[in-house]
């Protein structure tokens, strides 16, 4: 990575944390953030420890409020992984929401797991997992907010699908914007090598399609 795109990385990340930290404890006005933002856990026993954390952390000020948190359990038996999870999840905002869902902006992050690669978040998961920064702390649900700060504004109504364990940094010159206005599903990408694709989700173009 050369020096410029580094320095614009980081001034970029630095503007998205300002401008959530403006936004902490505060009331949000109507296209400014997510009108509904949903973890999905494991199991009824994460779901209730995601709800506790999640009221604490509305008295402690640390998310914004005027904002709709909801954590949604995944059904029990079989893990159905992230595309059940999202279908499920799916299926619990329109009953909750009805025909009002298709207005709403909503961010879905999926919470749920063992985190048997990281122990340590083993009873809560990854998303409340703390990261250095931030006052109050940051943990990774706040972190999340953050980075897709300028999302909400930048699309239509619809759902923005994500995971708790992944940071996404980019940046964009004066002029662009990272919008989410066309109709169908819009994905988030990074070129890679084939060596790197191998241990990750990918999805692959049509070589005559235009990457933008």
């Amino acid at each position: 990575m050369s020096q410029e795109c580094s320095t614009r990385l980081q001034s970029a990340t630095r503007e998205k944390l300002r401008k959530f930290d403006s936004l902490r404890a505060g009331e949000v006005q109507p296209g400014e953030f997510w009108d509904v933002v949903v973890l999905t856990a494991g199991d009824e026993n994460q779901r209730e420890a995601y709800e506790l954390q999640i009221r604490k952390k509305l008295l402690r000020k640390e998310l914004p409020v005027g904002v709709q948190y909801k954590v949604f359990a995944d059904p029990p038996g079989s893990k159905i992984g992230n595309g059940g999870s999202t279908l499920y999840a799916l299926q619990q905002l329109n009953e909750v929401y009805g025909k009002t869902l298709c207005r709403l902006r909503v961010i879905l992050i999926h919470a749920g797991g063992f985190s048997q690669r990281l122990p340590s978040a083993s009873a809560l998961g990854k998303i409340f997992t703390a990261v250095p920064l931030g006052d109050p702390l940051y943990q990774m649900l706040e972190l999340k907010l953050a980075l897709y700060v300028d999302f909400p504004s930048q699309m239509k109504p619809g759902v923005l699908v994500t995971c708790a364990d992944d940071i996404e940094l980019y940046s964009t010159s004066e002029d662009e914007r990272v919008k989410f206005d066309k109709p169908g599903f819009t994905a988030l990408g990074h070129p890679s090598p084939l060596s790197i694709g191998t241990t990750h989700g990918v999805f692959v173009l049509d070589s005559k399609e235009k990457i933008v």
